[in-house]
Formats: structure tokens, sequence, C-alpha cells
């Protein structure tokens, strides 16, 4: 499986909630020395990161997942304002870009003031226009100009001809009726100020990082210690001299969760407080 990062779009195949590069930021910023672990170690790291946020907390999250059901999409970023007769193609349907756009022509699309407001103006044309391929779009970061571009079916071809502008792939990454991998982004989601919470907020960033960099010394979930029955180990006593080693076990459930207040405090506005505080 590759390691796909999670951008707040419901990525197919989505692996991690965080980038290698802001693991890297995240400890420079903190004087924290990690150049020392690959870039393939760090990856790694933040799957099993991610992987452990799903599985404790998942259940106890706010909201629900944002995709019931992860459409074809790709991501069209603009690095410059598009230039008159500029195309884009999505679906069988091109789309041009014009400095004054026909009133009759329901595929020409206004150049705009900036990349951003180009792209909006795209967005606007394709939702109006006759695509059946065209489902809708999503801006993950309105501060970028880059917007996905999601499409009803599986391998719909998304291509473009503009000179500073690209897809992250020329064909859409495939439709699945799966729910979207990871638990993050989620709708309906609110912080503990009452604030709607969208995308991937940085709380759950640095959780991952902070999560990551535990992975990298101990297993995040270890298997308990318990004794035949079950019962999770209570007490060790050891003496020297002859040595005798005593364990107690207790017939509670061992517990499979350890705490780590600091990554674990970082996600407490998230968490569902009549199933269980994460306590400060």
């Amino acid at each position: 499986m590759a390691f796909k990062v999670e951008d707040g779009t419901g990525v197919v195949g989505a692996t991690s909630y965080a980038t290698v590069a802001g693991f890297k930021a995240y400890y420079a910023d903190r004087a924290v020395e990690v150049s020392a672990i690959s870039d393939p170690t760090i990856q790694g790291l933040l799957v099993r990161a991610s992987d452990y946020i799903n599985t404790r907390w998942g259940r106890r999250f706010k909201g629900t997942r944002e995709y019931n059901g992860l459409l074809a999409r790709s991501v069209l970023t603009l690095t410059d304002v598009p230039t008159a007769d500029d195309t884009v193609t999505v679906g069988d349907i091109v789309y041009t870009f014009k400095a004054v756009p026909s009133e009759i022509i329901d595929t020409e699309v206004e150049i705009g003031a900036s990349e951003l407001s180009s792209l909006v103006n795209l967005s606007a044309v394709l939702g109006s226009s006759d695509n059946e391929a065209f489902v809708g779009v999503f801006f993950a970061d309105p501060d970028i100009a880059a917007m996905t571009i999601m499409v009803a079916d599986d391998g719909v071809v998304t291509t473009e001809t503009l000179a500073d502008g690209s897809f992250d792939a020329a064909i859409s990454y495939g439709s699945s009726n799966r729910i979207q991998p990871l638990e993050f982004p989620r709708s309906e989601l609110y912080d503990s100020e009452g604030y709607q919470v969208f995308g991937m907020p940085d709380k759950l960033k640095y959780a991952t990082y902070e999560y990551a960099l535990r992975a990298n010394t101990a297993a995040l979930s270890p298997d308990p210690v318990v004794s035949e029955s079950g019962g999770k180990l209570t007490k060790v006593v050891e003496k020297v001299g002859p040595i005798v080693t005593e364990a107690g076990y207790s017939s509670a459930s061992a517990q499979i969760t350890k705490p780590y207040p600091a990554a674990d405090r970082l996600l407490s506005d998230y968490v569902q407080h009549s199933v269980g505080v994460i306590r400060n």
C-alpha cells in the first residue's frame, strides 16, 4: 500500500493524516532532533500514528465521516492566471477560459483577477453546465489555488492545456462505494467553543506527529502481559539472593491503550464527552 496523505477531500487509499515535511517542520520548531530518521521510516511512523488515532479514538470522535462514498477526483492547481483559450476537459466536455466569455456558450469561463478567482469561476461553470460526469468541486484550502474536481464515473479523464496549471493526475483516482478510509475529514464536527471544524485541523496533524515520534521507540499499543485466563498484570515483585520473581494478576480485562498526554490533549476538542473525556 502506498503512502497517501489525507488532504480533506476523502483521498482514496489515504493512509496518513500528516506529511513527512510537516513532521520535520513540527519538530524543528521545537528543537527536537529528528534528522536521523529517514523519510521512509517517517512515513511508516505517520501511518502507525494514524492507525492508532483511528483505533483508539475513532468511535469517540464527534460528527461523522465526511464522505460515505468516495467519488473519483482530481486536483487542478493553478500557478498563474490562465490566458485566453486555455482549456480544461472534464469527462467529454471542454471548458475554455476567455477574457470575456460568451453569454450563450455555457462552457466558457471568465479569466479571473487571480488564480483562485479563475478556479472559482470554473467551478461555477462546471456546476451550471450539462455535464453528466461532473459531481462537484472542493477547495481544501481557501488560500491556495487548488480545486478538487469530483466525477461520478471511475476513470473519467480530467485533463488540461493550461500553461500554468496542472492536475495531480491525468486520470481520476477511481471511484469507490466504500466510506473514506480515515476518520477525518468529518461533517458536523464542532470544537469546545462551538466553532465548526472543516477539513484537516492542525491539532489532528500535531497529534499525529506526537504519536509518530513515540512510535519510533516503542509500540503505541503494546501487547499486554496477561495470565493464561486473560487477567492483566498488576504487580511484579523481585527478590535477589536467591532470585524470586512474583507476578500478580487481576481478573479485569487487560488495558489495550496507554496514555500519551501531549498527543491525547490535542484531540480533546474532537472527542465525545458523553462517551469519554480526555482529561488534562
